[in-house]
């Protein structure tokens, strides 16, 4: 039996914690909905959404740098403008 045939997931990689968190989120998800192919499946559905989240989130932060408050925000007067 070869290691991609078990159910025992493979250690995550020893790096960023970002990396290692969200391949564990990934791979419970997988588990959950009852495989790979069904998580695949899944993020599919979500891309476009993400994409326009990911694009607004692009603009919000285009927006901010132009404008006079995004200016004062980032030199650190103490006033923050993000909603983040």
């Amino acid at each position: 039996m070869s290691v991609e045939d078990s159910n025992i997931p493979a250690p995550p990689p020893q790096g960023a914690p970002g990396v290692a968190a969200g391949l564990e989120i990934a791979m419970k998800w997988g588990a959950a909905l009852g495989g790979p192919e069904h998580l695949k499946v899944a993020l599919q559905a979500l891309e476009p959404q993400l994409k326009r989240e990911h694009q607004l989130r692009l603009k919000q932060l285009e927006i901010q740098r132009e404008t006079p408050e995004g200016k004062l925000g980032r030199q650190g007067n103490g006033v923050s403008t993000s909603f983040v």
